[in-house]
This record gives structure tokens, sequence and C-alpha cells, in this order.
């Protein structure tokens, strides 16, 4: 049924969209956001030029044009309320995640816990949201304190360690890496130390980190090799070809669990180009933005460990190259207002010295 709901709402969003030559015009060409123009550009070239006709690219395609149409209406019809809406929908996601997987899926504490969802590597996500979000607000509740310890260890149960490097990640960033962040995170260390039994300290400690990550790399490395210059098409944006897996590793889940190999691999060598340029060009403006903003308002400063967090996890997972993510949709999301939010006020105060 999400398939097919995905489908038709999908559908619907593109069809208004393109029948409202309003929002073309005011919204979707607006300059300050040009970003998301460029990756609509850059994926309807690459279609129409390299695999016009292919039914399944369409429909990534199509799929990822309304994904950014929706992040474009939502920042622009709600720019002036999107940082506290955006923050009480992630505490809302995250709290909420949190109650009903104890409700409906109580953890057994022998095995990798996934909550409500069907992979605990995404429910641990989920965890590190609500952990950073609470933690960077600094002053909270005492069911807000009992909140984060409940994150925490359900990130240590959930057995993921990028989500582990998650909660080191909001420390570092929390106490703008400064002295008491790394004492913070060596207390973490020595604390988690003594649950040593637990899935994520059990995998950190007893297995090699790398082991499954090290050979999706070489495989994935080896499909942008085979189609260097164009890639594998839009639709395989998480593509390992399966013919080039040796026989001794085929029980291994492959994939390739990495989101900038998985650029590589989609577009091929030429267009992968033309999206990092957009990309990183982009996402530094973000950064240095927030890292100014952020030491008066802990709402940049969550947004910047979401444009970081997800960086990171990057290197493990697809975290930004997919559709339906929903740490790639956040990342999307955040950095397309973030970039809006620069543009908006250079271009104020340009036209304020215009006017004087």
């Amino acid at each position: 049924i999400s398939t097919y709901l995905f489908y038709i709402l999908s559908s619907l969003f593109l069809v208004i969209t393109f029948l409202n030559t309003n929002f073309f015009k005011n919204v979707i060409f607006n300059s300050l956001f040009r970003m998301y123009l460029w990756i609509h550009v850059i994926n309807l070239v690459y279609y129409t030029s390299v695999e016009f006709g292919d039914i399944e690219s369409l429909k990534y395609l199509s799929a990822k044009s309304v994904q950014l149409f929706i992040f474009t209406f939502t920042i622009y019809f709600t720019y002036d309320r999107f940082k506290s809406d955006i923050i009480k929908f992630i505490k809302y996601i995250c709290i909420s995640s949190l109650f009903l997987s104890i409700i409906f899926n109580f953890p057994d504490f022998n095995s990798r816990y996934y909550g409500i969802f069907f992979n605990p590597n995404e429910f641990a996500i989920i965890m590190v949201y609500g952990f950073a979000l609470l933690l960077i607000k600094t002053k909270n509740t005492f069911f807000e304190t009992i909140l984060i310890i409940l994150f925490f260890l359900f990130i240590l149960l959930s057995g993921s360690r990028a989500a582990f490097l998650g909660v080191i990640i909001a420390f570092l960033i929390n106490f703008n890496f400064r002295k008491t962040s790394i004492i913070s995170t060596l207390l973490i260390l020595i604390l988690v130390y003594f649950f040593e039994d637990l899935p994520t300290i059990s995998r950190l400690v007893n297995e090699d980190i790398f082991f499954n990550r090290k050979h999706e790399i070489y495989y994935a490395l080896e499909t942008f090799y085979d189609e260097f210059w164009f890639g594998n098409g839009l639709k395989n944006y998480a593509y390992i070809n399966p013919n080039i897996i040796s026989y001794l590793d085929q029980k291994i889940d492959f994939g390739a669990h990495n989101g900038y190999l998985s650029i590589l691999v989609q577009y091929g060598l030429i267009f992968s180009i033309a999206y990092f340029f957009i990309f990183t060009k982009n996402l530094y403006n973000a950064l240095v933005f927030l890292r100014k903003k952020m030491k008066n308002d802990y709402s940049y400063k969550y947004f910047y460990f979401v444009l970081i967090y997800t960086l990171v996890n990057g290197l493990f997972e697809n975290s930004f190259s997919g559709i339906n993510f929903f740490q790639g949709s956040l990342f999307w999301l955040i950095l397309g207002y973030v970039v809006y939010d620069v543009n908006f006020k250079k271009l104020n105060n340009e036209n304020s010295i215009l006017s004087n």
C-alpha cells in the first residue's frame, strides 16, 4: 500500500505543481532556490541525454522532483516560522518513535533493537536526532532530561556504531569543540565501557568495524569504474553490480552504503562533478553561516549538527542520495532553508545599501 500511496501522492503533487504557473514563476524559479533548481536541471539533462525512455529512472526523476518541490513550497511559505516549526516536528517524531517502540516492541536487551522500524540503523538515527536536539537545547525540564537518557540507552541498544558516533558529534558541537566537549566524550567512552554487553558496545569491541563496509566500498568503486563516464542511471543510486561480486562474498548484504559513492555510481564522473560542485558550494556557505549564527540561537546549532552528522553518516549509509530516507529528507530540507536564509538576508542587505 505504501508504494502505491507514494506514487499517487507524488503524481498528484507533480501535476498540481506543473499546472500552477504562478508557483513556477514566484517559487520554483525564485533565485533564492537556485540550489534546488540546478539539481532539477542536472537530473533532467541526465535523463534526457543518457537514459531517455527508462521508466524506472523516470520514476526516480519524478519522485526526486516532487521531493524538492515540496521542500521549496515548505520553505517559501513557512520561512518566518520555519525554525520553530521544524524543531517541534523533529521533537514530536523522535519522542513518538521512542514511546511507540517501547509500547509495541519492548526491547529484549539481547539483540539489536529496531523499535517500530524495520531497520535498527534507521531507528538509531531517529534516536540520535532526539538526543542531540534536547542536548543542544541545554535548558531542559526534568522530563526532557529523562528523555535524553532514554534516547542514549536506545542508541546503545540499536547496535548502530554510526549512531554512537552521532552522540559524540552532538557533544562536540554542543560545547563548540572546547575542552568541555573532549572531556564529555571521554566520560561517555568510560561510561559505555560498563555496558559492553549491549549490542552497540559489543559490536564496537568485538567486531571488525569495517568488515562489510570495506567490501561494499570495493564493489561500489568497481561498479563506478565499469560505467565511469555516465554512470548506471538515476534508478541505480545505491547500486552494486551483482555480476562483479565474488562467490565468497555473496552472503554479505551488499549495497553502496556510502552516499558519496552512490552519487558516482548513479551519475558517472561527468554529471557527478556538476552535482558535487553545486552540493559543496552551497553546503560550505551554509556551514559558514551557521557557525556564525549558532552561538546565539540553538536552532542554528542544531541545524549545524544535522548537516555535519548526515555528512559523516554518508560514509556508511546512503544518507543524502536517496528519496525516502528520513535523514536525507531532513538534510536537504534544512540545507535548502539555510541556503535560502543566507541568500534572503544577503539580498535584503544589498537592497538596504542601494536604498541608502
